[in-house]
């Protein structure tokens, strides 16, 4: 793994600090109100909103991770995948113990479906841009430096 750059750094830093302030404001309460009204014109539009929130957080974090530590993309959305379905996790289980959340499988299983779906996308969308460059240089498609 190489060194981490230092403009890479403070992207990975801020991305971490947002994460840290979303999850802060969303079990401290203060959007308790106004997710009551929402779920209530809404039915299950938590569902759809924890599929599309870790979805794109780990879309957006594959992007990041390849990005900053290295190329290698089938390693590192193995980790990615890993570390979003642990934050998942402990995220909605922590729920039990805050006043305004409560624990529901069917978030978590929500949660899981969005790193799923956003990785499988991620995934499909780097294969097809590979391709295409590789087309670009040579009629043939040679996998082994599709970086694994």
């Amino acid at each position: 793994m190489k060194v981490i750059e230092s403009k890479n750094l403070k992207w990975l830093i801020l991305y971490v600090m947002t994460l840290a302030i979303v999850v802060a404001v969303v079990d401290s309460g203060i959007t308790a109100h106004f997710r009551g009204w929402l779920r209530m014109q809404i039915p299950n539009l938590d569902k759809v909103g924890h599929f599309f929130g870790m979805g794109f957080l780990t879309y957006l974090s594959l992007i990041a991770f390849i990005k900053i530590f290295d190329k290698k993309i089938v390693s590192k959305t193995i980790i990615v995948v890993f570390l979003m379905v642990t934050l998942a996790t402990v995220e909605e289980y922590s729920q039990r113990f805050l006043e305004y959340r409560s624990f529901q499988l069917w978030d978590l299983a929500a949660n899981y479906l969005g790193i799923i779906f956003f990785c499988v996308v991620f995934l499909l969308h780097k294969i097809q841009k590979y391709q295409k460059l590789s087309s670009e240089k040579s009629p043939g498609l040679s996998s082994h430096n599709f970086n694994f």
